[in-house]
Protein backbone atom coordinates (compact mmCIF):
# COMPACT_ATOMS: atom_id res chain seq x y z
CA UNK A 1 0.00 0.00 0.00
CA UNK A 2 1.16 3.19 -1.17
CA UNK A 3 -1.16 5.44 0.83
CA UNK A 4 -2.65 4.12 4.36
CA UNK A 5 -6.59 3.22 3.43
CA UNK A 6 -8.16 1.63 6.23
CA UNK A 7 -10.52 0.03 3.75
CA UNK A 8 -7.67 -1.61 1.76
CA UNK A 9 -5.74 -2.66 4.52
CA UNK A 10 -8.99 -4.84 6.01
CA UNK A 11 -9.21 -5.98 2.62
CA UNK A 12 -6.00 -7.34 1.96
CA UNK A 13 -6.04 -8.77 5.52
CA UNK A 14 -9.12 -10.96 4.78
CA UNK A 15 -7.55 -12.07 1.21
CA UNK A 16 -4.69 -13.05 2.39
CA UNK A 17 -6.40 -14.78 5.04
CA UNK A 18 -8.97 -17.02 2.96
CA UNK A 19 -5.98 -17.36 0.88
CA UNK A 20 -3.88 -19.29 3.50
CA UNK A 21 -6.95 -21.18 4.92
CA UNK A 22 -7.23 -22.65 0.95
CA UNK A 23 -3.55 -23.79 0.93
CA UNK A 24 -3.16 -27.55 1.20
CA UNK A 25 -1.07 -28.57 4.49
CA UNK A 26 0.88 -30.84 2.41
CA UNK A 27 2.58 -28.38 -0.38
CA UNK A 28 2.21 -25.93 2.81
CA UNK A 29 3.25 -27.36 6.04
CA UNK A 30 3.42 -24.35 8.74
CA UNK A 31 0.36 -23.65 10.00
CA UNK A 32 -2.16 -22.39 12.64
CA UNK A 33 -5.35 -22.68 14.04
CA UNK A 34 -7.01 -19.55 14.71
CA UNK A 35 -10.83 -18.00 15.59
CA UNK A 36 -12.33 -15.04 16.12
CA UNK A 37 -13.01 -13.76 19.97
CA UNK A 38 -15.79 -11.59 19.46
CA UNK A 39 -19.22 -12.40 20.69
CA UNK A 40 -21.32 -15.42 18.27
CA UNK A 41 -23.54 -12.49 17.07
CA UNK A 42 -20.44 -10.36 15.91
CA UNK A 43 -18.75 -13.56 14.09
CA UNK A 44 -16.78 -14.95 17.26
CA UNK A 45 -16.06 -18.56 17.40
CA UNK A 46 -15.31 -19.19 13.95
CA UNK A 47 -12.12 -20.73 13.15
CA UNK A 48 -10.05 -21.92 10.69
CA UNK A 49 -6.60 -23.49 9.85
CA UNK A 50 -3.77 -21.28 8.36
CA UNK A 51 -1.43 -23.06 5.97
CA UNK A 52 2.20 -21.07 5.09
CA UNK A 53 5.30 -22.58 3.12
CA UNK A 54 7.46 -21.52 6.16
CA UNK A 55 7.63 -20.38 9.99
CA UNK A 56 8.51 -16.98 8.81
CA UNK A 57 5.95 -16.49 6.41
CA UNK A 58 2.84 -17.79 8.98
CA UNK A 59 4.90 -15.26 12.02
CA UNK A 60 4.85 -12.55 9.40
CA UNK A 61 1.02 -13.19 8.57
CA UNK A 62 0.13 -13.28 12.23
CA UNK A 63 2.54 -9.88 13.03
CA UNK A 64 1.61 -7.82 9.78
CA UNK A 65 -2.33 -9.20 8.85
CA UNK A 66 -3.60 -10.63 11.28
CA UNK A 67 -4.99 -8.17 13.49
CA UNK A 68 -6.51 -6.33 10.14
CA UNK A 69 -8.85 -8.99 9.29
CA UNK A 70 -10.57 -8.52 13.20
CA UNK A 71 -9.79 -4.84 13.49
CA UNK A 72 -10.70 -1.27 11.77
CA UNK A 73 -7.26 0.57 11.95
CA UNK A 74 -8.71 4.16 11.13
CA UNK A 75 -4.85 5.85 12.28
CA UNK A 76 -1.94 4.45 10.57
CA UNK A 77 0.50 4.65 13.60
CA UNK A 78 -2.10 2.34 15.47
CA UNK A 79 -1.64 -0.28 12.76
CA UNK A 80 2.30 0.04 13.14
CA UNK A 81 2.64 0.15 16.59
CA UNK A 82 0.56 -3.05 16.79
CA UNK A 83 2.56 -4.43 14.24
CA UNK A 84 5.54 -3.43 16.36
CA UNK A 85 4.33 -5.53 19.28
CA UNK A 86 3.38 -8.58 17.95
CA UNK A 87 6.94 -8.49 16.02
CA UNK A 88 8.62 -8.27 19.28
CA UNK A 89 6.54 -11.24 20.90
CA UNK A 90 7.05 -13.41 17.79
CA UNK A 91 10.94 -13.31 17.57
CA UNK A 92 11.02 -15.12 20.70
CA UNK A 93 9.37 -17.89 19.46
CA UNK A 94 12.24 -20.10 18.90
CA UNK A 95 13.02 -19.41 22.39
CA UNK A 96 9.72 -20.71 24.10
CA UNK A 97 7.05 -21.73 21.64
CA UNK A 98 4.25 -22.26 24.73
CA UNK A 99 5.23 -18.42 26.42
CA UNK A 100 5.19 -16.68 23.06
CA UNK A 101 1.58 -18.29 21.94
CA UNK A 102 0.40 -16.85 25.27
CA UNK A 103 1.80 -13.82 24.65
CA UNK A 104 0.60 -13.11 21.31
CA UNK A 105 -3.00 -14.20 22.49
CA UNK A 106 -3.16 -12.08 25.27
CA UNK A 107 -2.28 -9.00 22.65
CA UNK A 108 -4.51 -10.10 19.90
CA UNK A 109 -7.35 -10.56 22.89
CA UNK A 110 -10.73 -9.03 21.65
CA UNK A 111 -9.75 -9.74 17.90
CA UNK A 112 -8.64 -13.42 17.39
CA UNK A 113 -7.13 -16.35 19.47
CA UNK A 114 -4.33 -18.50 18.36
CA UNK A 115 -4.96 -22.29 19.03
CA UNK A 116 -2.12 -24.30 17.64
CA UNK A 117 1.13 -23.14 15.17
CA UNK A 118 3.05 -26.41 13.91
CA UNK A 119 3.42 -28.06 11.30
CA UNK A 120 1.27 -30.49 9.03
CA UNK A 121 3.01 -33.67 10.32
CA UNK A 122 2.97 -32.63 13.94
CA UNK A 123 -0.83 -32.85 13.52
CA UNK A 124 -1.03 -35.69 11.39
CA UNK A 125 1.04 -37.83 14.22
CA UNK A 126 -1.21 -36.07 17.37
CA UNK A 127 1.73 -36.15 19.65
CA UNK A 128 0.00 -32.99 21.40
CA UNK A 129 -3.14 -32.20 23.21
CA UNK A 130 -4.86 -29.80 20.05
CA UNK A 131 -3.70 -33.13 17.71
CA UNK A 132 -5.23 -35.38 19.39
CA UNK A 133 -8.23 -33.63 19.29
CA UNK A 134 -8.54 -32.81 15.61
CA UNK A 135 -7.68 -36.18 14.95
CA UNK A 136 -10.80 -37.34 17.79
CA UNK A 137 -12.83 -34.36 15.38
CA UNK A 138 -12.19 -36.13 12.08
CA UNK A 139 -12.71 -40.08 13.37
CA UNK A 140 -16.26 -38.61 14.80
CA UNK A 141 -16.76 -36.77 10.92
CA UNK A 142 -16.05 -39.83 9.30
CA UNK A 143 -18.87 -41.74 11.37
CA UNK A 144 -16.76 -44.47 12.20
CA UNK A 145 -17.86 -46.18 15.50
CA UNK A 146 -16.22 -45.82 18.78
CA UNK A 147 -15.14 -49.44 18.64
CA UNK A 148 -13.26 -49.20 15.68
CA UNK A 149 -10.75 -46.30 15.35
CA UNK A 150 -9.16 -44.55 12.08
CA UNK A 151 -5.93 -46.34 11.22
CA UNK A 152 -4.12 -42.76 11.55
CA UNK A 153 -1.19 -44.84 9.98
CA UNK A 154 -2.45 -43.79 6.95
CA UNK A 155 -2.61 -40.17 7.32
CA UNK A 156 0.62 -40.39 9.54
CA UNK A 157 2.46 -41.96 6.35
CA UNK A 158 4.01 -40.31 3.72
CA UNK A 159 2.36 -41.02 0.80
CA UNK A 160 -0.95 -39.68 0.09
CA UNK A 161 -4.04 -42.01 0.64
CA UNK A 162 -8.15 -41.69 0.69
CA UNK A 163 -7.64 -41.53 4.72
CA UNK A 164 -5.55 -38.61 4.09
CA UNK A 165 -7.58 -36.88 1.51
CA UNK A 166 -10.32 -37.31 3.78
CA UNK A 167 -8.64 -35.79 6.56
CA UNK A 168 -6.69 -32.51 4.09
CA UNK A 169 -10.32 -32.08 3.23
CA UNK A 170 -11.61 -32.29 6.81
CA UNK A 171 -8.99 -29.49 8.09
CA UNK A 172 -10.36 -27.29 5.37
CA UNK A 173 -13.61 -27.24 7.39
CA UNK A 174 -13.18 -27.75 10.95
CA UNK A 175 -13.88 -24.59 13.25
CA UNK A 176 -16.49 -23.42 10.65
Amino acid sequence: MDRFDPEQLTEESNARLNESAQRDPRACPWGLFAWGDAPPACGGGVGAFQWFATLEELMEFITDWSAAGYLTFDDEEDWHQQQLRLRSLAKHWHENPAATLIELNQELKGLLQIDWIGTYQDLKSADNAFGRRIQEAFAEDQAVPESKAIDMTDVASQQPSETEEAFVAFLSTYGF
